[in-house]
């Protein structure tokens, strides 16, 4: 049985205090999962600092935030294009969860922007479930 395409979603990887999760991801990856792995931000020290393991992890890793304006812009009007329907429903969404609070709208914006990168970035990979830590 083939296993799964997983991604992986963290917010800053490597990271000292993720060290556990990057052995998690190896552990799994030794077990024949296949691991893409997905951050918000940039690891969290330079890489000359990092381990040879994590300096690997950095290397595959997908990070959100560096890929800027560019890349949200492109993802979202990828996403409008092809699942406009789904576009629509995740705004209002995100829209709606923040009630009149403009700060948790504003804020419920920004997650929006990052899922739709992640969407697109887990269909250009065929990735089939995300795991978030």
């Amino acid at each position: 049985m083939n296993q799964p395409r997983l991604a992986y979603l963290i917010s800053q990887y490597p990271a000292i205090s993720h060290t556990f999760i990057l052995r998690e991801i190896r552990m799994l990856r030794n077990f024949g999962f296949d691991i893409n792995v997905a951050s918000i931000n940039s690891p969290d020290r330079n890489t000359e600092q990092l381990t040879d393991a994590e300096r690997e992890e950095a290397n595959d890793t997908y990070y959100i935030k560096p890929d800027g304006i560019t890349g949200a812009i492109k993802a979202h009007i990828h996403t409008l294009i092809t699942q406009p329907l789904n576009y629509l429903k995740g705004l209002f969404f995100a829209l709606r969860l923040g009630g009149v609070d403009l700060k948790k709208i504003l804020y419920n914006l920004f997650y929006f922007v990052e899922a739709i990168m992640i969407g697109q970035w887990m269909c250009k990979n065929k990735l089939s479930h995300l795991h978030v830590h």
